[in-house]
């Protein structure tokens, strides 16, 4: 896995030196860097390494890191209503969690949190 990884590295200093060089606009540096990033994607997934979905499950402390609450309305309580950084499956064992916030679901009609003291 490291040596495809080197892959990976090679392009990353190829298109760091273009743009050091002058070479190509901000939208070319873009290009190259989702095309490296498609490259990384195929190699994690040649070693079965893939991202899960976490946005609008129900939150799962063996799967999800909970780093916040937030209210939402369109996202039931205890639900995972904004994934921060994904999650990762090696096989069916988990490389790392996914870091959410987690729905406290529609606050209160005077404007408190539900659950919250009036």
């Amino acid at each position: 896995m490291l040596k495809d990884l080197l892959d990976v590295a090679d392009n990353l200093e190829r298109a760091t030196d273009a743009h050091a060089a002058g070479a190509g606009d901000a939208a070319s540096v873009l290009k190259g860097v989702t095309l490296v990033l498609r490259l990384l994607q195929q190699k994690l997934e040649r070693h079965e390494v893939r991202p899960f979905e976490a946005k609008g499950q129900p939150f799962d402390p063996h799967v999800h890191e909970a780093i916040s609450r937030v209210e939402s309305a369109e996202v039931p309580a205890g639900a995972v209503a904004i994934e921060l950084q994904k999650g990762y499956r090696i096989g069916e064992k988990l490389l790392r969690p996914a870091m959410v916030s987690v729905s406290t679901g529609p606050g209160a009609a005077d404007g408190k949190p539900a659950g919250a003291e009036k």
